[in-house]
């Protein structure tokens, strides 16, 4: 057999039984052994191209009773994917040769026969070989299947109902049916459809639900296909709203919501796209849905709220995802102008409804009280979790965002119906508590003020200030944290002083829950402006919070380590002092994640602005550069076997310490022992990024220490010669076009700064290399950056600069200063920054006025 596979006649599928081979091959692709199983595979995509093989997997589906279930689902499985490729050139997948007439003739005949199989799984690859062959056949090559599958549903073999079922639902969705099917088949097939809806009590729940499926989807191509519902459904829209209602109200099967969810979502269809004529049909839709939602919340707090485990039906069609079509449904009468006014005098039981199917669910609180990254990430909005709570509390900020006045009048009269206590009669009292909060902090986050008249100083006073107690339930003290930072805005420093100093509290103690945590970090980072200006409380403050946010950030992963960073960064410029006593603890804490976290951009950031930070305390610079020196040492010392990364976002993060310094400021090991191994890394390194961040370290060298660069020496090559063969190994032609970023500017620098102590041979050296790289730069950002070189020297010294470059010559014996204006005055409309643009102007000017003076006193003479 390997022998054969692997020979150049890869076996034929013309032979007397062409099954043989073809079955041996399909076994060995599941072989645990890849010399077996890859061979294997090469073999099948080449009998793919043979004519008869799509021939022989049908069969090999339909007739072969003494194969075993497997094969015979995986024959389905690579027809289905064989007709993908070869059934018609007309396919974006195609690949040659196109199935001819005679086997697709075959193919379509004997499939059909699939469908009444006692096997699911035979059934449904069946369907999914035929309503791909629809696709492309039918009604033109293929008419009267759908006939068959209609007039199957009145068969008495169970099997072949199901199977037809299956496949229409497969035809209907998915990439199957096309504009250029629907009308055609929605003629066929509504009529069959309304009466099998209609007479759902004479089929099996499996029937009902994919012919709901297949209703459904046909709506969707209605409303793609044009603005308005076709005829054939305009005509009796009435009666098909009512059966639509009456099926949602059967009863569900054994958990499965699966009819009555594609019943719902068909109408949610119809409001969205048919606004216009769905309309008259609003008030009783929206009784029903109202009576639905009311109706299902016992037994949604019972298995869902309560339950400490709830699985929704295994194809997500449960109790909960019905729920979510209803409150979709109020979601898109709330977004229609048209409609929307019908909700505005049920705002007050609407947010009562809305807010018992916002209360968190037993599992929730599991799960957020194990993994703070799930609970970061669901209150952020960054799950991808769709659930009940989500879905109310999105309705909660479009009501605010769309009723505004209206709606704070009703949430104010909500919470003044928030429990105040209830551990004794009912232990999860504090579950719509915490929904209230939650629901007046998305009020609050949106861009409109609350009225005058709602009290929010009471519910600050009298419910948050309770709530934020070590005492309180664990999520009613986050979420009460959490709404605090919302309040910011409206609350004087006595009150902001309450929520601080429990966060402190929670944040310093070891045995407090993550959620809490979590939460007093996010009123940390809100309110650190007021602990600034505080002076006389700021250092203590600062003194008692910095420990637990740096214990906190060691424990951090993930969503929590950008909160925690982000707190940190928050309360290191609260206070000098405070932060000069934990000032060793920060670096370390700040160096561990760096060395950890060096590839995350976002992290690397936050990291770099804590550093900044301490750099610019007068008190802490000193300690600072001295604690970086070490550890920024090692890193260099060990490059290239350290990894790249973690080496440039070291030069990165030693040029933000460097930044803001002059050189008495500075300690003298940046230069004597990190000068040294940057340099050596960046004339030996061929990795751009690291490459572009030392143009921009050594820019700040240059910047720093002048013409100290000239005396510091290494062997006979002084610091400025090696920042020279830098720039002649990034501005070579050859290097590549990301590795010259950031070049221009240190040429720029090392010109303005030095150019009074550097030779004119260099000068007109560092003008050549640039010239020539400016040749064959091809980026907008790099040509500017090149082009600015000769715009800083003309701004700073016009006639020499000019001398110079009309003294070089580039090659095909170009004009050094004519390809230079060339280059200058094609790009000068790409440049960007207002400042780049006003400079770049002001030095063609000065070149105009020169050459217009020049010229007009040649006139003169």
């Amino acid at each position: 057999y390997q022998r054969r596979v692997r020979g150049s006649a890869l076996g034929s599928l013309s032979m007397e039984n062409p099954h043989s081979i073809l079955l041996k091959v399909m076994s060995n692709t599941m072989h645990a052994d890849s010399n077996i199983r890859e061979p294997a595979t090469t073999a099948l995509a080449n009998f793919s191209l043979q004519q008869g093989y799509g021939t022989a997997l049908a069969d090999i589906l339909v007739n072969r009773e003494d194969v075993s279930l497997d094969l015979r689902q995986l024959a389905g499985v690579l027809l289905k994917q064989y007709i993908k490729q070869h059934w018609t050139a007309g396919s974006n997948d195609f690949l040659e040769p196109e199935v001819d007439q005679q086997n697709k003739n075959h193919i379509k005949q004997i499939l059909p026969k699939c469908l009444n199989h006692s096997s699911s799984k035979l059934r449904t690859a069946a369907a999914m070989a035929i309503s791909s062959i629809a696709h492309w056949d039918w009604p033109g090559s293929w008419s009267g299947l759908l006939e068959f599958l209609l007039e199957a549903l009145e068969s008495k073999d169970q099997n072949l109902v199901n199977g037809c079922v299956v496949c229409l639902d497969m035809f209907a969705a998915g990439d199957n049916l096309t504009d250029q099917h629907f009308e055609q088949f929605l003629k066929i097939a509504y009529p069959g459809i309304i009466r099998v809806l209609t007479n759902h009590q004479n089929y099996p729940p499996l029937v009902i639900s994919k012919i709901m499926a297949v209703t459904f989807n046909l709506i969707k191509w209605a409303a793609i296909v044009d603005t308005k519902p076709p005829e054939l459904i305009a005509n009796s829209l009435s009666a098909l709203f009512k059966l639509l209602l009456s099926l949602m109200q059967l009863p569900d099967n054994n958990g499965d919501y699966e009819l009555q969810v594609y019943a719902a979502q068909t109408i949610v269809t119809f409001f969205n796209s048919f606004t216009s004529a769905s309309k008259p049909f609003l008030s009783e839709i929206m009784d029903f849905v109202w009576a639905k939602l009311t109706q299902l919340f016992p037994l949604f707090s019972k298995n869902v709220i309560e339950a400490s485990t709830y699985a929704d039906d295994d194809n997500g069609l449960g109790l909960e995802a019905f729920i979510l079509v209803l409150l979709e449904f109020i979601h898109t009468i709330l977004s229609k102008s048209a409609l929307r006014i019908v909700l505005k005098p049920l705002l007050l039981n609407l947010f009562c409804l809305l807010f018992n199917y916002m209360q968190m669910t037993a599992e929730q609180i599991d799960t957020w009280l194990k993994d703070p990254n799930k609970y970061v990430a669901d209150e952020d909005d960054d799950t991808y979790t769709y659930t009940a709570r989500v879905k109310s509390s999105e309705l909660v900020r479009d009501l605010f965002s769309d009723f505004g006045i209206e709606a704070w009048n009703a949430l104010g009269q909500v919470l003044k119906l928030t429990p105040s206590s209830g551990k004794d009669s009912n232990p999860s009292w504090w579950k719509m508590r915490e929904v209230c909060t939650r629901a007046l902090g998305i009020a609050l986050e949106l861009e409109d003020r609350p009225p005058k008249n709602f009290d929010l100083h009471s519910y600050i006073t009298n419910v948050l200030l309770t709530d934020i107690q070590p005492s309180a339930v664990v999520f009613l003290r986050a979420r009460a944290l959490w709404c605090s930072v919302k309040l910011v805005p409206y609350m004087d420093k006595k009150e902001a002083m309450h929520f601080l100093s429990q966060a402190d509290s929670a944040i310093s103690d070891p045995d407090i829950p993550f959620p809490i945590k979590i939460s007093a970090c996010r009123t940390i980072h809100s309110m650190a402006s007021y602990m600034k200006e505080m002076k006389d409380v700021a250092p203590s403050m600062t003194k008692r919070m910095i420990p637990g946010v740096l214990k906190l950030l060691a424990e951090s992963t993930e969503d929590t380590l950008h909160l925690s960073i982000d707190t940190l960064l928050a309360l290191v410029p609260v206070s000098e002092e405070g932060t000069y006593s934990l000032l060793i603890p920060i670096i370390e804490n700040v160096l561990s994640i760096w060395a950890k976290y060096y590839k995350d951009t976002l992290i690397v950031g936050g990291l770099k602005e804590i550093i900044e930070v301490l750099s610019s305390f007068p008190s802490c610079r000193e300690k600072t550069q001295e604690r970086l020196v070490g550890p920024f040492f090692n890193i260099l010392a060990r490059y290239p076997d350290q990894l790249p990364g973690i080496t440039q976002t070291c030069i990165e993060i030693l040029n933000s310490v460097m930044s803001p310094c002059s050189v008495d400021k500075l300690n003298s090991d940046f230069i004597n022992k990190l000068f040294p191994k940057i340099i050596q890394i960046l004339l030996h390194t061929s990795d751009h990024e690291i490459l572009q961040t030392g143009s921009t370290v050594l820019m700040t060298y240059v910047r720093i220490y002048g013409n100290n660069l000239l005396k510091w020496r290494e062997g006979n090559a002084s610091g400025l010669d090696l920042v020279l063969q830098f720039v002649a190994k990034i501005l070579s032609p050859t290097q590549v076009e990301p590795s010259v970023i950031g070049a221009g500017l240190l040429v720029s620098k090392i010109i303005t700064k030095l150019g009074s102590d550097i030779s004119p041979e260099t000068i007109v050296a560092l003008s050549q290399a640039t010239l020539l790289r400016l040749v064959t730069a091809e980026s907008s950002s790099v040509i500017q950056q090149l082009v600015f070189v000769f715009i800083r020297m003309f701004l700073t010294n016009l006639e020499t600069s000019l001398q110079i470059l009309s003294s070089i010559q580039l090659p095909d014996n170009k004009n050094a200063l004519e390809f230079l204006f060339q280059k200058w005055t094609k790009h000068h409309t790409e440049f960007f920054g207002d400042y780049c643009i006003k400079l770049s102007i002001v030095a063609l000017s000065k070149v105009c006025l020169l050459y217009t003076s020049d010229a007009a006193d040649e006139e003169d003479s």
